[in-house]
């Protein structure tokens, strides 16, 4: 049998959590990857050639808006599915 002493308990170094939605903003269906983790947020939309943080020009906007939208929600409690509301930038 071995005699074991924990010298420092376990603790949380690192995490990560994605979560994916599809959401319509102003008639634009938009398929997102809201990605957290312990350095820090990024967000990615699907385009016609994958997944990206940099948007096309015809994107940018509507990413900007889901970026600022997300960053004051709790996901994914606060986006459940059929729930339609109106959001407006600060």
């Amino acid at each position: 049998m071995a005699q074991i002493k924990v010298i420092e308990a376990p603790r949380e170094v690192y995490w990560e959590t994605t979560h994916e939605a599809t959401v319509l903003i102003d008639g634009v269906e938009v398929e997102f990857r809201y990605n957290e983790n312990s350095n820090g947020i990024e967000l990615y939309i699907y385009e016609e050639d994958g997944w990206t943080s940099d948007p096309s020009d015809e994107m940018a906007e509507t990413y900007d808006l889901l970026w600022e939208m997300l960053g004051e929600f709790s996901l994914p409690d606060d986006l459940p599915e059929n729930d339609e509301f109106e959001w407006e930038a600060e």
